[in-house]
């Protein structure tokens, strides 16, 4: 079988995979145009080498060779078929792992346990076998939860109870207050050990973008400064939506339920400007960001997980 003929297996694979939820909310020939082009790109990567030697340049595992980056095909026992493809945590070469990148059917048991004995005769030796399921992993292998991916339509949220606030939004229409957020952003950072590591502070650039975009908003309580929430327009699964790219309230702020008004008021402002699919990962480790968002409205559409190859 020719590469370009597993696309349409894939495709339909990953559709079928998705939450009822998200299934519900998106458009199935733009989620078919959506998957069609990455997935296609996926299957090149089995043979392009020089991809690959750049891959290698920017991640280079000792002894390793430029074919060791390669994505590879697997042939299930079932008669279906899965991508696997190279990744590094961090981008740090002594941290490497596999991805499932695509796959023609259900992630189950059987498909989990053929993929872990193919990554691990891996060159490169993974350390781990990372899978996106929507819902719970389908094994009782060690494994660890990774990014949770939350959703909700802003029309379903909007039309949910407003919670009585005194926080109230302003825009934000330059990169002044870029020094102030990067100040609570890294305190914040510091006095979470747990969630803290999982956390990125966006260069002055990201945040630009992110003002220029239209929808980065300062948090003010009573007239002070209370924290800084910012959503940039990108499509989910080929459908019009909106990713909270960052949200933090200052330390004195938080801890007062303050967290689900400042979403709430963020999310009113993306629906005034056009409705759409709300989105983003968090990290499963930031138990209080997830349950922030799931009292906005939105909810849990999968995630995704390591299992241990040692």
């Amino acid at each position: 079988m020719q590469l370009d003929e597993l696309v349409p297996r894939f495709v339909a694979g990953a559709i079928e995979r998705l939450h009822p939820a998200v299934r519900s909310w998106i458009d199935d020939a733009a989620a078919h145009v959506y998957f069609r082009g990455p997935l296609g790109d996926a299957l090149r990567r089995v043979h392009d080498l020089p991809w690959a030697t750049r891959w290698r340049a920017s991640c280079e595992v000792p002894a390793s060779r430029p074919e060791d980056y390669l994505s590879r095909m697997v042939s299930l026992r079932s008669g279906g078929v899965a991508l696997l493809e190279v990744r590094f945590k961090g981008l740090d070469p002594a941290w490497p792992f596999l991805e499932l990148a695509a796959l023609d059917g259900p992630v189950d048991t059987a498909c989990l346990e053929e993929l872990i004995e193919e990554a691990r005769r891996h060159p490169l030796a993974p350390r781990a076998l990372r899978v996106e399921v929507a819902g719970q992993l389908p094994s009782e292998r060690s494994a660890s939860a990774d990014l949770r991916i939350i959703v909700g339509h802003t029309r379903d949220l909007v039309a949910r109870p407003a919670p009585s606030t005194p926080l109230r939004l302003e825009q934000a229409r330059d990169t002044s207050g870029y020094a102030r957020y990067a100040e609570a952003f890294r305190a914040f950072v510091a006095a979470d050990a747990r969630v803290g590591p999982e956390l990125w502070l966006p260069d002055e650039a990201t945040f630009r973008e992110l003002v220029d975009g239209g929808h980065a908003y300062d948090a003010h309580v009573d007239g002070q400064w209370a924290g800084f929430i910012a959503a940039r327009a990108e499509t989910f699964i080929g459908n019009d939506g909106w990713i909270v790219h960052e949200e933090l309230l200052d330390a004195p702020f938080r801890g007062r339920g303050l967290a689900p008004a400042l979403q709430r008021a963020l999310v009113e402002r993306l629906h005034e400007g056009r409705p759409g699919l709300v989105h983003g990962t968090i990290h499963f480790k930031n138990a209080a960001s997830l349950a922030t968002a799931k009292r906005v409205g939105r909810i849990d559409v999968g995630g995704y997980f390591f299992l241990e190859l040692t």
